[in-house]
């Protein structure tokens, strides 16, 4: 399968190729071009009866050309030749009618990615409709299997996918990538004296043997839904938060997009003009690893074709690196530095408390909340205010309580990510963003 999957790849860089000199022959300054294909299916079933099955096939390319400053845009599922060509001249084409923009073209030749390198993403496995259906089934069975009445398994599925994508630009610069992806899924719900909470277990890997176990993903999904039973409020007020490690990556989120290029060189951030300059404690570190092999979100060039490299986002609470495209580098006046990708594997630290367990980090905060949920998208990107609703626990002398739920906590990301106490050390390896279980001070918190 490997062997076809690579004949496939060299098919897509001959159609990049001859692009490429489609558009030399149309007297452009620069163009590039993206291909990429994939094939995939995806099953859910229901009780043991199947749900949904979907087989999906696409191919796809992009091209950017770019004459005088001026830049033009096209894309096309259909890969004849016929279909090319006109692709060709559809970009060069509106090329004539776009602005003026000097800040557009391609990178630099010295910072592209000059020969491929494996990392190890490709395990394909040939697409099965009855293993598919079966892997559901028997995912379904190992909650059933707890023999609790109070649980009910809304759906369970599975999914296998591979593929390969190729970038190619008018620099000689000629890359390919492959990738497989397999994930299960289930999905339970506790019905307890006619309240329903819900408990949802994921499992994705590059290598569909490293999938966690049916009785793992089953243990899981069951005691995220009975664990808020008999949830309750709490009166309004200002506590010390914890933010479980399964929710601790959505807090960064912002800060993330606040650092993009893009944000910083429009303006339409709450952290302008931030670089060298402390947004968090000095003990926390944030970097960015894309090389490692064998990760499901690995790449070794980014989306202009840039090299990857492990690099720092923070380091003593400084910010080191913005998030780059050759586009937003040239705006800032800046160099970009290979992380022009959008999930990645990224790596949140907290370098005083290495050693600090959750349940450590429920001792050290004492009284407070632990939010195990978040609801909502409540956020702004300018300002940086936020408001979510969330569910979790209630916590005195260092333990919990009880579960409270149909809570709200709102604050400003700003005063969040310096209020930071500690982070612990239960980051989970199998996520892109590994980052542990987060004690901040002073969040509002609106309930009874």
């Amino acid at each position: 399968m490997k062997n076809r999957i690579t004949k496939e790849v060299k098919e897509l860089e001959n159609i990049a190729q001859f692009l490429l000199d489609l558009c030399k022959k149309k007297n452009v300054d620069q163009s590039e071009v993206d291909i990429a294909k994939s094939t995939g299916l995806e099953v859910s079933v229901c009780n043991g009866e199947p749900e949904q099955i979907n087989f999906n096939k696409s191919r796809v390319v992009s091209l950017a050309v770019f004459k005088n400053g001026h830049t033009g845009q096209a894309s096309s599922s259909d890969l004849s030749e016929a279909a090319l060509i006109k692709t060709v001249e559809a970009a060069v084409d509106m090329a004539s009618y776009t602005e003026f923009d000097p800040a557009q073209g391609l990178g630099s030749k010295e910072l592209m990615l000059d020969e491929n390198i494996d990392l190890d993403m490709l395990h394909p496995v040939e697409p099965n409709t009855n293993f598919a259906l079966k892997e559901s089934i028997d995912l379904e069975k190992a909650c059933l299997s707890r023999n609790n009445p109070q649980i009910e398994i809304k759906d369970a599925a599975y999914s296998n996918q591979y593929g390969a994508s190729v970038y190619a630009n008018s620099h000689d610069v000629l890359l390919h990538s492959t990738f497989s992806a397999f994930s299960k899924y289930i999905h339970v719900i506790s019905n307890v004296n006619g309240k329903l909470n819900h408990g949802i277990s994921v499992s994705s890997n590059c290598n569909n043997n490293l999938l966690d176990t049916n009785d793992y993903m089953a243990n899981r999904a069951i005691t995220k839904s009975l664990e808020l039973v008999g949830a309750r409020k709490i009166p309004t007020g200002n506590f010390p938060v914890i933010f479980r490690e399964n929710v601790a990556a959505a807090v960064f989120n912002s800060f993330l997009s606040a650092i993009s290029g893009n944000s910083q060189f429009r303006k339409t951030t709450y952290l302008p003009d931030i670089l060298g300059k402390q947004v968090m404690p000095e003990f926390i570190n944030i970097y960015d690893n894309p090389l490692i092999k064998g990760k499901l979100y690995s790449c070794a060039y980014d989306g202009n074709g840039i090299r990857t490299k492990e690099h720092s986002l923070i380091k003593n609470g400084f910010v080191q690196n913005y998030r780059l495209s050759v586009y937003t580098a040239r705006k800032l006046g800046m160099q970009p530095i290979g992380n022009n990708y959008g999930r990645t594997n990224r790596f949140v630290e907290d370098i005083n408390s290495k050693d600090l367990g959750y349940e450590d980090l429920i001792k050290k905060m004492d009284k407070g909340i632990i939010i195990v949920s978040l609801m909502g998208q409540g956020s702004n990107a300018v300002t940086g205010d936020f408001s979510f609703g969330f569910s979790g626990f209630w916590v005195e002398n260092g333990e919990i309580q009880y579960p409270i739920n149909e809570m709200t906590v709102a604050g400003n990301f700003k005063d969040l990510y310096q209020n930071i106490i500690a982070i612990a050390n239960d980051s989970d390896p199998r996520k892109s963003c590994q980052v542990g279980s987060i004690l901040v001070n002073n969040l509002k918190i609106a309930g009874i």
